[in-house]
């Protein structure tokens, strides 16, 4: 993109509007939405913004005004009229005000600090009237026509932002891409905590505090390609968050009913054993129960997966790891009486981590003690080879056992396939609990030896 002199076309630009955000969603979803602009392209995109800014606003109990420029007066409320809107009564009321941008703006001449202090009056009215907060959707293109310079509106923005932050307040600042220059484009993203742009509502990482300085001295070469590029940044973390929240209700639903019809098959299964002195019935009842214990495990796992890696999950703080060897080893020995967990760990020693890290070693002592005969031995201890001042690396090994190769396999390719398909979950928590600490998780076999390695945070 070139550095456009103000007025000059960035060129046509071919968006596919259909496959765009519904930016009255947006809009509705967001929790914080105080002082934004949006960066248009078209009149349709421009009309569409801003009614739905001033649909949801009235729908809120907020007083609504509209500072018209180029945009008719009677287009505006058609428009709110088309989107079910009851535009007589709002006007009737008081609610909702479509006014020439010279009437609010600059009718006696634009002075920032007048109004600055014209606002606060008119939010001071508007709480006075019984509003839930005030909604000002005001146009820029007036500008043109007059010999005020965008700096002196953008430093009423900032000042009204530094002096009225408690106020329930909202603005939608409208820019015209193909009027404004670089430098100018910079400028008044520095001075929008948000915008819209191709109908989507971006975080902007531009944005300065005001308090910090506003100067238009150094623009991007680009700037343009910053508005592109938190669309595509704001569009992924939303398909992340969409994506994060399917999943999470997925996993609860099926959680919630796996453990209550495994309940209702255990339950089954105890009568038939007890009720039945065949043998044959008595190995099925075994079979079934069995069979509900590993799953009610799969059922635990996919918990403690929703909360390693859900909100907070990858927080980290101090563990002794020998207790959380020591507590995960416990629990190894109850599930696996025939099975020892020595430990070479026996000092204090911290490492940062998941606090989630006592339940993935118990899952890994335990999947080697499920492949392991009675009898043997579990070995967990500090390799101080490969350790260093900052770095912890616990090895686990258990004689005669081996993981099995297609789990390892699918974990080192990092998802599951036919060929390498695993049983269960308990190496993937394994994996993603060490990673959320800051670690990793590797595999290492000499001498027909099978060594599981966690390189943990050393505090």
């Amino acid at each position: 993109m070139n550095n456009n002199a103000p007025g000059e076309a960035r060129g046509h630009r071919q968006w596919d509007v259909a496959g765009q955000p519904d930016i009255y969603t947006s809009l509705k979803q967001s929790e914080e939405l105080d002082h934004l602009a949006v960066f248009y392209d078209s009149h349709e995109e421009r009309l569409d913004v801003s009614l739905s800014f001033l649909q949801l606003g009235l729908a809120r109990n907020e007083r609504c005004l509209y500072a018209r420029s180029d945009l008719k007066r009677q287009e505006i409320l058609d428009g709110l009229a088309a989107l079910g809107v009851d535009v007589d009564t709002a006007l009737s009321e008081g609610q909702l005000d479509v006014l020439p941008a010279a009437e609010l703006y600059f009718e006696d001449g634009f002075d920032p600090d007048e109004m600055v202090s014209r606002l606060i009056d008119v939010l001071t009215e508007t709480t006075a009237r019984g509003y839930d907060g005030l909604r000002i959707a005001g146009e820029i293109s007036w500008l043109e026509a007059t010999d005020i310079d965008l700096k002196e509106i953008l430093a009423y923005e900032t000042s009204f932002d530094a002096t009225a932050p408690n106020f329930d307040f909202c603005a939608l600042c409208q820019y015209d891409l193909d009027r404004l220059s670089d430098e100018e484009l910079l400028g008044v993203m520095q001075a929008h905590r948000q915008f819209v742009y191709r109908r989507r509502l971006c975080e902007n990482p531009l944005y300065q505090e005001p308090e910090e300085p506003n100067d238009l001295v150094d623009p991007i070469p680009d700037a343009e390609r910053v508005l592109e590029t938190a669309y595509d940044l704001t569009g992924a973390r939303d398909a992340i968050d969409r994506r994060e929240q399917r999943v999470g209700v997925l996993n609860r639903v099926l959680r919630h009913n796996l453990r209550n019809d495994l309940n209702v098959v255990r339950s089954h299964a105890e009568l038939m054993r007890e009720a039945s002195d065949d043998a044959e019935v008595g190995e099925s009842a075994d079979a079934i129960l069995d069979a509900t214990d590993r799953l009610m495990d799969i059922a635990e796992e996919a918990k403690q997966i929703e909360k390693s890696v859900g909100n907070g999950g990858d927080t980290r703080v101090p563990i002794d790891l020998s207790r959380a060897i020591e507590e995960a080893a416990a629990r190894t020995r109850t599930r696996h009486p025939g099975v020892a967990v020595v430990r070479g760990v026996d000092e204090p020693t911290w490492v940062e981590s998941s606090e989630q890290l006592e339940f993935a070693l118990a899952e890994l002592f335990e999947a080697l003690a499920s492949m392991a005969d009675d009898g043997a031995k579990i070995l967990v201890e500090i390799d101080e080879a490969c350790s260093t001042a900052s770095r912890r690396c616990l090895v686990v090994q258990c004689d005669g056992a081996d993981l099995p190769k297609s789990e390892v396999q699918a974990l080192l390719q990092g998802k599951e396939t036919q060929l390498s398909h695993g049983s269960g979950l308990g190496l993937w928590l394994v994996n993603w609990i060490v990673e959320l600490s800051g670690g990793s998780l590797s595999f290492q076999t000499t001498d027909d030896e099978e060594r599981v390695m966690l390189d943990l945070v050393a505090v």
